[in-house]
């Protein structure tokens, strides 16, 4: 035994998320996930918070399109800092349609308004709005002409909705929360 000798080891090195690691956190992971598991709960849960949030911060407009102001909480301030980073792993089955239908990955596309940038409006319509029950598609209720081609590729998809079931949030197939701690997952 050697005494007086010390084996110093990078924290970055004993945090790594898999066997090469000590199984150690960061905490600032840490503290993103929970960034994130807010961003999680409002968008995907009906709880008196996420009511409360809706209502003070949203006023008819989708959270993606959203910017935090000084006047705002900090809460919210936090919300619109993860909001980039959390959106893209959340995935909606569709059910009655009340997903909207520019900003929410309801399809294999992804989000809309991204595949037609040219329209910068882009209003928060309900997928339900332009998918009628019988499964005829309502363009006109968009505002916007979307192209031939963008219109093909979203009849292809073949969505049906179902009055009876509600749209289901889920974290993407083959995606993994990028941060070394996975602890929010378990709250959906």
């Amino acid at each position: 035994m050697i005494l007086g000798k010390h084996h110093w080891i990078a924290w970055d090195n004993l945090s790594y998320p898999f066997e090469y690691g000590a199984n150690f956190r960061k905490i600032s992971d840490v503290c993103m996930d929970f960034k994130a598991k807010l961003w999680w709960n409002l968008r995907t849960s009906s709880s008196l918070w996420g009511d409360y949030m809706k209502a003070e911060y949203l006023e008819y407009q989708h959270p993606i399109k959203t910017q935090w102001s000084s006047s705002n909480s900090q809460n919210w301030k936090v919300i619109c800092e993860v909001k980039s980073l959390a959106k893209q792993y959340i995935y909606w089955k569709v059910g009655r349609g009340d997903v909207d239908f520019w900003f929410d990955k309801w399809s294999a596309l992804g989000p809309l308004h991204l595949l037609y940038p040219n329209n910068e409006g882009h209003i928060s319509i309900k997928l339900n709005i332009v998918l009628t029950s019988s499964g005829e598609w309502n363009w006109n209720s968009l505002q916007v002409e979307l192209p031939n081609d963008l219109k093909n590729n979203i009849i292809y998809l073949g969505i049906i909705l179902n009055d009876l079931t509600n749209d289901k949030s889920y974290l993407g197939k083959h995606q993994f929360w990028p941060l070394h701690s996975t602890l929010w997952l378990g709250y959906y």
